[in-house]
């Protein structure tokens, strides 16, 4: 790993705690600081379009292929489920040992464990040993993914001036975006132009090879970064936690904690119930075709990330608990409408639509939730509330939609926007309760 350093902190630069325009060297730390989340999303894309491939592939023979889609399904699963784990063990080293290292351990394991996934041979070859690695690898990738967030969070809002922090944040995002949107296009272009035997052949593992080495070059490129200034603030002032940083978020920060978790929700759930479960709605309810939503989806994902940019923003310019009410409000309206006219010709233009009024709610709660936790807990802190919040919404809000929204299609937007209403509460409260990113 490269020698720490750290950012030149010239008068007027606004490094971590001040304020002022991005530099130059801003832009470089926040486009290496997006390369972990689009490479988590990208993995995300390709298991999940590749699942019945792998089933196949990483199953007996004799297996249901029902079963077999359920077994790995299953796998996959357990990469969400370790996330908390892994988020609490590597947070707490990145509050002990810096940002930048952490960056470097969490940013490595995914990479390995995608080109894993792309190298493993499958059970014709080696049997009940298969499905055991793919196992592994994805209970690797779920660990660093635990890591990866709250790591890139803290590491960009310590590192761009203070009156930037939502907009830094929320780039983080659109690093989501870009991964999903690359993972979709590999996949479309692999399933047109290869023939269904060289698909199920070889064709398949291309898109984890190719997303193992992105993520070893990233690694590569992360080396160049420089420690974040307030981490070294508070290596030089001693202030490195005496004992392990997730006990002291429920003696010292458990009002905090309980509001980041809220927030966390909320990006989360709002991923979960408007931009991911309709696919499965429209499809499995509605009847509508396969390549109709993914094309909408990808409207969306796209609307989204343009209006990232000038959501987060506006945060920075008129404060981000003025932007959530008003996005609130916005979203519970434009969900209700979008739900009352969609029709299979208008769905990808009004899906684009609710896909910018997300971008006011999903990237804009995490600034405050991050701010919500002084230096030395940092990444402890956004680790246990983002991970833990993941997990409610990747794990009961599927089941719930699913459960609600067949008996009562009102379910559709009635679940977000309780998620809104929930964003408008804790909004106030987080802006009373946020820490200063320097405090040591």
């Amino acid at each position: 790993m490269a020698a720490v350093e750290p950012f030149e902190n010239a008068p007027g630069s606004g490094t971590g705690t001040g304020t002022g325009a991005i530099s130059a060297e801003h832009w470089k730390v926040l486009s290496l600081s997006t390369l972990g989340g689009a490479l988590e999303f990208y993995e995300f894309v390709v298991f999940l379009h590749m699942s019945p491939v792998i089933s196949k592939l990483f199953s007996a023979s004799d297996v249901a292929p029902w079963l077999a889609q359920l077994q790995v399904l299953g796998i996959y699963a357990v990469g969400y489920l370790v996330r908390p784990l892994g988020g609490t063990v590597l947070a707490a080293l990145g509050d002990r040992i810096g940002r930048k290292r952490l960056f470097g351990i969490t940013l490595l394991l995914m990479a390995l464990g995608t080109l894993g996934i792309g190298l493993l041979p499958t059970y014709a070859q080696i049997g009940a040993a298969a499905p055991i690695l793919l196992l592994l690898c994805r209970t690797g990738q779920g660990l660093a993914m635990g890591g990866e967030f709250p790591a890139a969070a803290s590491y960009v809002m310590e590192t761009v001036p203070e009156n930037r922090i939502s907009f830094a944040i929320g780039l983080l995002t659109v690093g989501f975006g870009l991964g999903s949107l690359l993972a979709a296009g590999v996949i479309l272009l692999l399933s047109s132009q290869l023939p269904q035997a060289d698909y199920l052949g070889w064709g398949w593992r291309v898109p984890f090879l190719a997303g193992g080495l992105f993520g070893l070059f990233s690694v590569y490129l992360r080396r160049s970064v420089k420690e974040s200034p307030v981490f070294l603030q508070m290596a030089q002032a001693a202030h490195s936690a005496q004992r392990l940083p997730f006990s002291a978020l429920f003696t010292r920060y458990r009002r905090e904690l309980l509001v980041a978790i809220g927030l966390a929700l909320v990006s989360g759930g709002l991923i979960q119930t408007v931009q991911l479960y309709p696919v499965a709605y429209f499809q499995v309810e509605m009847q509508w075709p396969r390549a109709l939503m993914s094309s909408a989806q990808m409207g969306l994902t796209a609307s989204a990330m343009v209006f990232t940019l000038l959501t987060t923003a506006a945060a920075d310019r008129f404060g981000s608990a003025r932007v959530i009410i008003a996005f609130a409000v916005l979203n519970i309206i434009g969900l209700v409408w979008f739900y009352a006219q969609v029709t299979p010709e208008t769905v990808f233009w009004a899906w684009s639509a609710i896909g910018a009024l997300n971008a006011g709610l999903v990237p804009v709660v995490l600034a405050p939730m991050a701010r919500l936790f002084p230096a030395p807990l940092r990444i402890t802190g956004i680790a246990a509330s983002y991970n833990l919040a993941q997990a409610i919404a990747g794990g009961a809000l599927p089941v719930l939609m699913g459960s609600l929204s067949h008996h009562w299609p009102s379910a559709l937007w009635g679940v977000p926007a309780v998620l809104c209403l929930a964003a408008m509460v804790c909004a106030p409260l987080a802006q009373g309760l946020q820490k200063p990113v320097a405090s040591v």
